[in-house]
């Protein structure tokens, strides 16, 4: 395993001593997470909830005052 300093721009990692990578190659990424001002990788469930709040927020419809209560762990029959 071997170390490299360098840094991340705009999705590239930029350093002055390795300038070429193979296509292809396994690796560690450590940073400071001073520098990443609180940056934390999406899970799906994050990622689902961020989705349908932004679907529910950009939406034109009025949500009415009074609307049946949904109870998602109740059977059903139709």
């Amino acid at each position: 395993m071997q170390a490299v300093n360098g840094y991340i721009e705009n999705g590239r990692f930029i350093s002055d001593k390795l300038k070429k990578f193979p296509k292809r190659i396994q690796a560690v990424l450590v940073f400071d997470e001073k520098e990443f001002d609180g940056f934390k990788p999406e899970t799906k469930n994050a990622k689902a909830w961020r989705e349908f709040f932004e679907a529910v927020n950009s939406s034109d419809e009025k949500i009415p005052e009074n609307f049946e209560k949904l109870n998602f762990g109740r059977e059903v029959r139709i």
